[in-house]
């Protein structure tokens, strides 16, 4: 723990200063607001009286007890407190401690000895506590410090150990891969996170450079597309989502022209526009926006086999399929209520679901 610099107390509160002194002295002198000439000093982690046994009720009294006690045998009659006092008097000095007595004309006058340690030590616990309340602030804006770098640190370390099993591989047509990879029998194959560049086979002109554009940017799994991911089309196009061994898989984002990057600058941007497109097998299924309410749909279950969509209480269905409507959607989980004949209405998540878009019209007339 640093240790404090020099300290005093104000008028109003405590305040800490350091004087001209040599650099050896200047990390923990407390400063007397009743004596400035008196000094000693500070070490929160030392307590000349913590004891049981101690007599004097301030644990950061600066003279030790064997001292005080030569004062009290040097002087008949006074209390510990009172040669407690009389040396912060006499600044921690036997001597001038016991002269201080000896200049009074009674022992009736020794009691200001006592009042003098008292004020003493309520001076010090002030300026303890307003140095706590300092040192505090300044430990939180450190630790505040110290984690915003740990985790700069972190990210900085995470970003190259990831950039460490970045691999390129090139193909003979041209196309490339950019990413990380799993070494089999010294073969690199696409595996975690990657980007596939395609050749632009429009250019035809064999002279200019080739042109590489991205056809898949996402996670990949043994060579696979699998994870999440976005593929471009020729035409600019794309679809984020979720993919299955090389094929879209689920409810996506579909984006019928490239993404322009925001432009401050131009008053007229606006960002691309998405809609919600849904895949099954690499198969287009239908558009979000033909989910609405009364939209029929029949979704497909194999026999003895388990559906890839996430779906919350919905029973086994026992038939190759069965027919039902959609009558709400809730954005939040992105499920929609799905009314089934015969059958209690059930929550689905329809992405990644085998189901095929039948129609718009209402089931019956139980669908408002």
């Amino acid at each position: 723990m640093e240790l404090p610099r020099k300290f005093a107390l104000s008028d109003e509160t405590a305040t800490f200063h350091v004087q001209s002194r040599p650099p050896s002295q200047r990390n923990s002198m407390y400063a007397s607001k009743i004596d400035p000439a008196l000094e000693f000093p500070f070490d929160p982690l030392r307590e000349y009286h913590k004891d049981s046994s101690s007599t004097i009720p301030w644990r950061e009294y600066p003279y030790k007890q064997k001292t005080i006690d030569r004062v009290v045998h040097g002087v008949p009659g006074c209390t510990v407190l009172q040669a407690a006092g009389a040396l912060l008097v006499g600044y921690g000095v036997e001597a001038k401690a016991i002269s201080m007595f000896n200049l009074c004309l009674s022992s009736d006058q020794w009691g200001q000895f006592e009042r003098r340690f008292h004020d003493e030590r309520a001076a010090f616990a002030a300026a303890k506590a307003a140095y706590i309340h300092e040192s505090s602030s300044k430990l939180r804006s450190q630790f505040k410090a110290d984690a915003v770098r740990s985790a700069l640190e972190a990210e900085v370390r995470a970003v190259a150990a990831q950039n460490a099993t970045i691999k390129v591989i090139r193909y003979d047509n041209g196309d490339k891969y950019e990413g990380q990879v799993f070494d089999r029998d010294r073969v690199w194959i696409p595996h975690g996170e990657g980007t596939l560049f395609v050749q632009d086979t429009s250019q035809q002109d064999p002279l200019l450079p080739p042109v590489l554009f991205v056809r898949y940017r996402g996670m990949w799994m043994q060579g696979l597309m699998h994870g999440r991911g976005r593929y471009h089309w020729d035409d600019g196009s794309s679809w984020d989502g979720p993919f299955l061994c090389n094929e879209m898989q689920g409810g996506g984002v579909y984006r019928s022209e490239p993404e322009a990057d925001p432009d401050d600058t131009d008053l007229d941007w606006t960002p691309t526009p998405t809609t919600v497109r849904y895949y099954y097998g690499g198969s287009h299924i239908c558009w979000g926006t033909e989910l609405a309410t009364h939209s029929r749909i029949r979704i497909f279950h194999d026999m003895g086999a388990t559906t890839t969509g996430r779906q919350t209480n919905v029973a086994v269905l026992h038939a190759p399929y069965i027919d039902g409507c959609v009558a709400d959607y809730d954005a939040a989980t992105d499920r929609h209520l799905v009314v089934i004949h015969e059958r209690p209405d059930q929550w689905m998540c329809l992405s990644g679901m085998h189901f095929k878009l039948l129609s718009a019209a209402p089931l019956g007339r139980h669908i408002r």
